[in-house]
């Protein structure tokens, strides 16, 4: 792009205004579809089994229309100085969408002209674009959503952005800052996540930038090994089995890398054709993970994405920097503890592949050959102003060079030095010492060899049931990576176990306790604490967490012993600030403001701390020390909602409580949090005031039922009956649809509208959601056939029992029997339709869904979901005719967009079923469909890469045919797919599925010893599978027993060995 293209206007950077910020709204097209699912998306329910998605909703739904671009108004943020200009999208979950170099008017990033949604990543709806960020899993719930912004101009003429929000899954509050100072050409972006809550919370972040991937590019980071994305092979960087895997060019497939044993901060995307990228600098000492993503050369999945992702019709690849080591690992953070971590991104431009960074800029060193002389290039990229800086060049400790030099934000210079051999340059050490601190050093070092990793890393952090099996200390740390991983249910199995096994383990009762008390079961959980601290008397966490408990089941006094043991036994802070909530409860400001300073002083960085000592100052009428505590909070924090809204109490601060609404914008969750964080300290009023504002500010169109159950529960609180009574009758009325309780408050608030009209079916409906996504199902039952008793056409009560018995109980006659009458009263919905086909055909009523989808033909033409669950039902029926006939309408009606692996299936099924009956010309024409329809799939390398089954069938037909020509040809075809197969990717069942067709063509051609060889990969690969617990995919499993007979066609199989190793 260049620069006179640049999206936004033009603006003067002065003197006076040397970094410019504002906000427009810039034109971009949209494609793809936005539609959210209704419905409830509780772990263990159908798209959801393995993911804790609730209480987001989801858009898990491919879709075979062809999308048009949709010209739409975007609200963007720009800021600019003299070297780079950002444009930042809050709508797109605050990203950077372009980064522009001004030197240049090149992108840093992937600049996508259209804003074009697929199907993919936790919320199901991701595009590219630009640099996005993931908290608190990557590819986030609302990546592509709405984040709250906040711009704030600095004293020292910089301009800041915060993007932030208060996640739903653990109510943790985080923030991302964008910086951009006046000199210098970085952004330097600061992320701050922090624990609010009262529990642990899981966490990482990742920082997911995409840039265009050409002919040159080049991606660089320090590390010399890492491991694979989804898995545990480990690959040596750069080089590996023959590939350059830092060059674009030698990527024939899809390849995702996680860099191990991070020991630097560079990451940097090169392109030594344009001589332009962008390099990223981080303290090694704080984020550690470093990441990958290469879509590859080959025409499946790279140029695929091309079109299908990129609006630009460009490839992109995606460089990435986490906090930890990779996505299948979390972190936990405390209650009230915080996570900072800071990084610069910066452009790099003509010194060529940069080998070191920091935030001073970026350092190449590579060697050049001129008129047969070989010289040591030395180049640097200034990310901001240095004056007084030494360059010191040094090989074998003798000196090359020695140069004094002042360079501004964003110039570079180069200087090639005259060396003996190509192996000096790898000893050359290079230096960059400004004002006698060294800012920049570097020497290549040998290679090492990649360390083997444990077993217990492997795993990702896992011990294996035989380890595990009688050592209690081994099973709770099994069931601690559960939990950081979402499994809580299967956590809570474990520390049962381990208590069968050791009945008052302290650990093992406190997280099962911690457990019990977030399903909301207070007594139960009140047992685990109790025998956790007869074992150690002395965990301060144990007595904090029964204090929680206490405070949770009502029961003050205990709460306050509790509260003050947890501050006698090594947990002062977290026991004095729930004495602080204790003391506002019973109205005792003195003696709150006394606990929230002592908790304080443990913790300066708890900002929730710092709002409710600043509230405890307003209800003791010390307005003076309530300002003074609400400033240095948001000196900490200046996105905290808490705090703003403390603010804007007093007169001088009043502008805050504007700029916060403004923040919020049709968002709805961040008031309820608000409310909830004045219901804990017994302040009615206030939560009354803000869920006031929120019912005026957000529009009637969307769900706002939940606000008014909480504005009737802050009214019965404060003793009006009769306004919380109409407030519940408008909570009754509101729309039920998107409405998702999570929070622990709301069984209280539910419980009182319940109070109020035993026949709010709403209520009750959400009241057996709140049990439900707590596992506890029969109390969530038991309110669910309250509502259908009260109204018969609750259709989302219906869903919610059928699923119950579908995946829960396994009864399907009564989940059939529920799904009917959800049939029957639902609204016209894809989703719903697709849940209800889903369990018609796990039913084995797989007549019933194809006549279904019939009806709704329309529909199921549309959807490239409902389309694949009637292909997938004709096919269980023996239909192969009529579901590859349905393929090809699809395809015909979403403008010859790819089906996918259904359909492919369908298509390889009938060609199957036409050779089996010798009608080999037929068979031909359908398998040679399978091809342009694997080819045309859109959904990237899920579902492999099948060229060579396809292949040789139809090498089969044509020998069965006579024409042995042909199907030499065509067993060779599939032979030579092996070029893009070699690769180990993310994906690998597909691969060997494939490798395992190619050693069946290899044998028709007689190539035994081939053939012998990639079988051997196989029976390796499924051997690997199976020693590492590894769930195996029912094709590579029905295959595997085909090999040993295949095998026998290879070589001799009376060695020794052989039957043990099939």
């Amino acid at each position: 792009m260049s620069q006179d293209h640049m999206p936004g206007k033009k603006v003067k950077i002065t003197a006076q205004n040397p970094v410019a910020c504002w906000e427009e709204k810039i034109m971009l097209p949209m494609q793809g579809p936005t539609q959210y699912n209704p419905l409830p998306h509780f772990k263990g329910t159908y798209i959801s089994d393995n993911m804790a998605n609730y209480p987001y909703s989801l858009t898990h739904m491919p879709f075979t229309r062809h999308w048009e671009p949709v010209d739409r108004e975007w609200k963007m943020i720009f800021i600019e100085n003299k070297y780079i200009r950002l444009m930042i999208s809050p709508e797109l979950g605050g990203r950077i969408y372009s980064m522009i170099d001004k030197s240049t008017g090149k992108e840093c990033f992937h600049y996508n002209p259209v804003v074009k949604y697929m199907h993919g990543g936790f919320g199901g709806l991701y595009a590219s674009g630009g640099k996005e960020l993931n908290y608190p899993q990557a590819h986030s719930m609302t990546n592509c959503r709405d984040r709250e912004y906040k711009i704030i101009n600095n004293k020292d003429s910089s301009v800041t952005v915060y993007i932030s929000e208060i996640e739903l899954l653990n109510r943790t509050h985080w923030h991302f800052s964008y910086t951009l100072e006046p000199d210098a050409s970085y952004v330097k972006e600061e992320f701050r996540a922090y624990n609010r809550h009262f529990t642990p919370a899981p966490f990482h972040f990742w920082n997911n930038a995409g840039v265009k991937s050409e002919k040159g590019s080049r991606y660089i980071y320090s590390e010399n090994y890492g491991l694979q994305h989804g898995g545990a092979t480990k690959f040596s960087y750069p080089m590996f089995r023959g590939y350059n895997l830092s060059s674009f060019e030698e990527l024939p497939a899809v390849l995702g890398i996680y860099m191990y044993n991070t020991v630097e901060g560079l990451v940097a995307h090169y392109n030594i054709n344009s001589r332009h990228g962008v390099a990223r600098w981080g303290d090694p000492a704080g984020p550690t993970g470093k990441k990958y993503w290469v879509w590859g050369m080959d025409t499946v999945e790279g140029k695929l994405k091309q079109s299908v992702i990129s609006g630009a019709n460009e490839q992109y690849s995606e460089i990435q920097s986490g906090y930890i080591e990779n996505q299948d690992h979390f972190e936990m953070m405390g209650p009230l503890e915080e996570i900072r971590f800071t990084e610069y991104w910066f452009p790099v431009k003509e010194i060529g592949e940069p080998v070191f960074s920091s935030k001073y800029g970026a350092l190449s060193i590579h060697h050049v050959i001129k008129d047969g002389k070989i010289f040591a290039s030395v180049g640097f990229v200034s990310a901001r102003k240095l004056e007084k800086t030494t360059l010191n060049v040094s090989l074998n400790g003798k000196k090359l060079m020695e140069k004094s030099f002042s360079i501004g934000p964003n110039e570079h210079f180069v200087y090639e030095i005259p060396v003996k051999s190509e192996a000096d340059v790898k000893k050359i050490k290079v230096a960059i010492d400004r004002e006698n601190v060294r800012i920049a050093e570097y020497c290549a070092d040998e290679e090492n060899p990649p360390a083997l990793l444990t077993k217990y890393e492997q795993r990702g952090g896992e011990y294996s049931q035989v380890e595990a099996k009688n050592n209690p200390d081994a099973l709770v740390q099994m069931g601690k990576w559960d939990e950081k991983t979402g499994f809580v249910s299967k956590a809570e199995k474990i520390y049962r176990k381990v208590l069968c096994l050791d009945e008052k383990h302290s650990e093992a009762n406190r997280l099962l306790g911690i457990s019990l008390y977030k399903r909301g079961l207070f007594q139960e959980a009140q047992k685990c604490f109790d025998r956790s601290a007869t074992r150690d008397p002395y965990n301060g966490q144990t007595y904090y967490y029964m204090a929680l408990n206490a405070l949770a089941d009502k029961n003050i006094s205990l709460a306050r012993r509790a509260a003050n043991q947890s501050v006698r036994s090594r947990e002062p802070e977290l026991g004095n600030f729930l004495l602080g909530i204790i003391a506002m409860l019973e109205h005792e400001f003195e003696k709150a403001a006394g606990y929230f300073e002592k908790a304080k002083s443990l913790n300066m960085q708890s900002s929730r701390t710092s709002a409710y000592l600043a509230l405890a100052y307003r209800k003791l009428g010390m307005p003076k020390n309530a300002m003074a505590e609400i400033q240095r909070g948001l000196e900490i924090s200046p996105s905290d909602h808490l705090l703003q809204l403390e603010a804007s109490v007093y007169k001088e601060l009043q502008a805050t409580r504007e700029a916060l609404f403004k923040q919020f914008g049709h968002l709805h969750q961040p008031y309820i949090e608000l409310a909830c964080d004045y219901i804990t300290i017994g302040c009615f009023e206030d939560a009354f005031e803000i869920l006031e504002c929120a019912v005026k500010q957000i529009p009637e169109k969307r769900p706002k039922a939940m606000l008014y159950y909480y504005q009737g529960y802050a009214l019965n609180a404060l003793n009006d009956k009769r306004t919380a009574e109409k407030v519940f009758k408008k909570a009754t009325a509101a729309r039920r649809d998107f409405v998702f309780p999570f929070r622990m408050e709301s069984f209280d608030v539910l419980k009182c509208a319940i109070g109020y009209n035993r026949k709010d079916s709403s209520a009750l409906t959400f009241l057996g959601m709140l049990f439900y996504q707590r596992e506890r199902f029969n109390e969530g039952l038991e309110y669910f056939d309250k509502a259908i008793g009260i109204d018969d056409k609750s259709w989302l009560a219906h869903r919610n029992i059928g699923t119950y018995h579908w995946k829960i109980s396994k009864d399907l006659k009564k989940a059939y029997e529920t799904y009917k009458e959800m049939i029957r009263h639902c609204p016209e919905n894809y989703y719903v339709f697709q849940e209800y086909c889903a369990f018609l055909q796990a039913a084995d009523k797989d007549s019933e869904a194809v006549i279904f989808l019939e009806k709704k033909w329309d529909l199921t033409c549309f959807n490239r979901g409902l389309a694949a669950q009637l292909v997938n039902s004709l096919l269980k029926l023996g239909q192969l005719k009529k579901a590859a006939d349905i393929v090809r309408k699809v395809k015909c009606n979403a403008s010859n967009e790819g089906f996918g692996g259904t359909g492919y299936a369908a298509l390889k099924k009938y060609g199957d079923f036409l050779m089996g009956g010798k009608k080999y010309d037929d068979a031909i024409k359908v398998y040679s469909e399978t091809l342009i329809e694997h080819e045309n799939f859109q959904q990237g390398p899920n579902n492999g890469r099948w060229f060579a089954e396809a292949l040789y069938k139809i090498g089969l037909c044509h020998k069965n045919a006579g024409s042995k020509q042909d199907a030499e040809k065509s067993f060779r075809k599939a032979i030579a797919e092996d070029a893009l197969i070699t690769w180990v990717s993310g994906h690998e069942d597909m691969i060997w599925v494939n490798r395992y067709y190619q050693a069946l063509a290899m044998l028709e051609l007689g190539m035994k010893v081939e053939a012998h060889i990639t079988m051997d990969g196989f029976v390796e690969y499924y051997r690997m599978l199976v020693e590492s617990n590894v769930p195996i995919a029912p094709l590579v499993a029905e295959l595997a027993t085909n090999v040993k007979e295949k095998y026998k066609r290879c070589v001799d199989t009376s060695r020794k060995g052989f039957d043990a190793e099939i």
